[in-house]
């Protein structure tokens, strides 16, 4: 078997649902039906069934499920073992939206190695939801994202809150009393795959009439300052842009949206890791 298969089987089991658990693993849904697939023709028996209309684990489910947590828990234990010893230096690797990176990663990493000289830093730039994906497969050690990160594979911090916006450039619209005019006439750039997009706006029944998808905030803020396009972000990413007065902020559809640091549990058994989490936590 397969970890990544396994990874997959994890993240359907717990959330019981094809569409969520491709969100939260950044696949697409086919490839999570086929490495389900996989498993089940290994396994030799049916993982899930439905009952009710509700789709549940079988009894062979139950078992992997079990099985599944401990193996990869014990595979990402080992990989940090490994890493913590490699040249007797101890690699920290953090990630999220570079905003992200800047202003939460970069100061706390600069007193970390004052006071750890043997540690060395990466810092990658990724989105929203591969943060957490590169979380769970043992990619970055921890990750900042806003919106829903919870799993029960990862301990998390809140940083601080966003709210989730529609937006436009202020050469288009210049206060929102511009709201209705501009839904109309101008495309709206998001990302639909965000979780803090799909629980704060699209779960909800809202749409627009013409939607582009992207899968980059900074494609979508820039093609709002520089073409003609609404935007959907949180505040956190637009935060000069809204003192400078470049864009205007037309709608608010989700307040306080939480931005989380997040770890995988495992991690806190390093002691050099706690300790990076929980200069976060203070």
């Amino acid at each position: 078997m397969e970890l990544r298969h396994l990874q997959t089987f994890q993240i359907v089991a717990e959330e019981l649902n094809l569409s969520r658990a491709a969100m939260r693993l950044n696949y697409s849904q086919p490839t999570v039906t086929k490495h389900l697939k996989i498993l089940e023709e290994e396994v030799g028996m049916p993982l899930f069934e439905k009952k009710d209309g509700k789709k549940v684990l079988t009894k062979a489910g139950e078992i992997l499920y079990k099985h599944s947590k401990n193996v990869l828990s014990e595979m990402f234990q080992l990989s940090h073992d490994f890493l913590f010893f490699k040249e007797q230096k101890t690699i920290i690797r953090v990630g999220g939206l570079e905003n992200y990176c800047y202003n939460y990663f970069l100061p706390k990493i600069r007193t970390f190695l004052d006071k750890y000289p043997d540690v060395t830093a990466e810092v990658h730039a990724v989105s929203n939801d591969n943060a957490l994906k590169q979380v769970l497969n043992q990619e970055l050690d921890f990750g900042i994202a806003v919106g829903k990160q919870s799993t029960a594979d990862v301990i998390d911090c809140v940083l601080g809150y966003e709210d989730l916006v529609l937006f436009a450039s202020s050469k288009i619209a210049k206060d929102n009393s511009y709201l209705e005019y501009c839904i109309e006439h101008y495309p709206v750039l998001l990302d639909h795959r965000a979780n803090y997009i799909y629980y704060g706006f699209l779960k909800q029944g809202v749409t627009f009439p013409r939607m582009v998808h992207c899968n980059s905030d900074e494609a979508v803020k820039e093609g709002v300052l520089n073409h003609s396009y609404l935007g959907m972000l949180g505040t956190g990413r637009l935060k000069e842009e809204i003192e400078s007065g470049e864009i205007t902020i037309l709608h608010t559809y989700s307040s306080h949206v939480p931005v989380k640091i997040f770890t995988h549990k495992s991690n806190l058994d390093i002691p050099l890791f706690k300790q990076f989490f929980h200069s976060f936590q203070r």
